[in-house]
């Protein structure tokens, strides 16, 4: 009888030490897990966190007073039962309290998207764009687009503005680069003077080092058989092309050469997106250069605009082209690229 009962004493002594070694460890993760989730202003993540533990200590709360009610009814005593319930009851309540403050937080977190989101939409036709012109372009044909922006350029050659086509969707504020300070009016100003003062003259520079980064992506095999390629049947591209359900804009932008719209309209510097000094400096190049002027700006693609194609040997243009944006190709190959720019008079250009 004594060996069974130190038996049974050492058993109980080792599994109570097992299991708060448990209860430490999963609080600890739990704790780290909330910590994380806090840091983050993930409130739902907490929620559900807390949601589990309500359920384990509103299931233990209701074994106690069951148990204590069974106790008080055989008339056994029950002191024990009640600090025990006592303890599980003040756990619970905590829980309770801190649910309550973390799905209020999901209500004013949410309530403030809303509004910053309400705030970009009013920005992007009164504020974001100051100083330039906007006209709202009603659904029309692209044809019609194409004809409405080159008689906006023409006139722009004598008024000093550029015309963008301006497409407005709801990532558009996503695709800006932070580099140039959009969000704040003051700083962006700062930013847009430096950069309309600058030369921005190494736009062929840039292009020779994307395409070097490309190039290394493939061994010398690969190159000349997946990018160069064999030329394919491609379709010319002569007018813009844009997505459905998006807000389209002339956009007026107050500035004497094409590549300089990119001072109010700085798109990029994500992925493989150059920034927006860089689209500026390689605009500047292949407009001197080719007479490509930038015409179409959206989140995440641009048009370039040309009187005529390029004649020619196109291919050192084509591996241009796909430096500035390696999905450019999209299956294709540089040969069927260089075939299409020379039967093309728009550069359609879009990162993933």
């Amino acid at each position: 009888m004594d060996q069974t009962l130190i038996i049974t004493v050492f058993v109980v002594v080792i599994v109570s030490v097992l299991a708060y070694k448990w209860k430490k460890k999963t609080e600890n993760k739990m704790g780290n897990d909330l910590n994380a989730l806090i840091g983050a202003n993930d409130w739902r993540g907490v929620c559900r966190i807390l949601r589990k533990q309500l359920f384990l200590w509103g299931f233990l709360l209701a074994l106690v007073l069951a148990l204590l009610i069974a106790r008080i009814i055989r008339g056994e005593q029950y002191y024990t039962t009640i600090i025990v319930g006592a303890f599980i009851a003040w756990r619970f309540i905590k829980l309770v309290q801190l649910y309550r403050i973390s799905h209020h937080n999901i209500k004013a977190v949410e309530n403030c998207d809303d509004s910053i989101d309400e705030d970009l939409h009013q920005m992007s036709v009164e504020n974001f764009l100051h100083g330039c012109k906007l006209t709202h372009i009603e659904s029309v044909s692209p044809d019609k687009i194409m004809r409405l922006w080159q008689d906006a350029y023409k006139r722009g050659k004598r008024e000093n503005f550029c015309p963008v086509i301006l497409e407005v969707d709801s990532c558009f504020y996503d695709s800006l680069s932070d580099h140039a300070e959009w969000s704040d009016k003051v700083r962006f100003e700062e930013w847009q003077s430096k950069v309309l003062n600058s030369n921005l003259d190494n736009g062929k520079e840039i292009l020779n080092e994307r395409i070097e980064r490309v190039r290394k992506e493939y061994d010398a095999t690969e190159w000349e058989n997946d990018v160069v390629g064999k030329e394919e049947n491609t379709a010319a591209i002569n007018h813009f092309e844009f997505s459905e359900g998006t807000l389209l804009y002339l956009v007026e932008v107050p500035v004497k050469e094409p590549w300089q719209v990119f001072a109010y309209i700085p798109m990029g510097g994500w992925n493989e997106c150059p920034d927006a000094e860089e689209h500026m400096a390689i605009a500047k190049y292949w407009y001197q250069k080719y007479g490509a002027a930038v015409a179409c700006i959206s989140s995440d693609t641009i048009q370039y605009c040309l009187s005529q194609p390029i004649g020619g040997n196109t291919m050192p243009l084509a591996e241009e082209h796909l430096g500035y944006c390696e999905d450019i190709l999209q299956g294709d190959n540089l040969t069927s690229l260089a075939s299409l720019i020379k039967r093309s008079t728009i550069w359609y250009f879009w990162w993933d």
